[in-house]
């Protein structure tokens, strides 16, 4: 920081820096004017009409994950943990919209095939290892805050 009078830049402490912040001056929030909602409303129209677009191929690694993750959500949604299914929604909207996660990932979602009831406990470890080691990837738009971090 460079406080008024000095030359040089210098390191602040933490209490000093905190103390900084306080005295700072504080803005009101400004309200958005009517052209921003509707510019809103044009960007966010145009963004759904993309999303229908950017379905994956028929084939690729992001499609044959997607199609086991619906045969989950679709075939053994009973069997499922309400969590389970809401994770099994959040990797859907993930590959389908976000593509986030890493391929190493999706190539082990697709990788289990859900031919039985006998190979669900198998699949229902991989997206259980997925939330393991990446926590929180991403939270849908209600909030929820369904699975531990870490």
């Amino acid at each position: 920081a460079q406080g008024p009078g000095e030359k040089e830049p210098r390191t602040l402490f933490l209490p000093e820096a905190l103390g900084l912040l306080k005295e700072a001056e504080r803005l009101p929030r400004l309200t958005p004017s009517e052209g921003f909602h509707k510019a809103y409303e044009k960007l966010r129209e145009r963004l759904e009409k993309e999303r229908v677009s950017t379905t994956p191929g028929s084939n690729t690694l992001e499609s044959r994950a997607l199609n086991n993750i619906r045969t989950a959500l679709k075939n053994y949604g009973s069997e499922l943990e309400e969590a389970e299914q809401r994770l099994l929604r959040v990797l859907e909207q993930d590959i389908l919209y976000d593509r986030q996660l890493p391929r190493y990932q999706i190539r082990c979602l697709q990788q289990v095939s859900l031919e039985g009831p006998e190979r669900l406990a198998e699949f229902r470890k991989v997206p259980a290892e997925l939330q393991e080691q990446f926590g929180r990837l991403r939270l849908p738009p209600t909030g929820w805050w369904g699975w531990r971090c870490g």
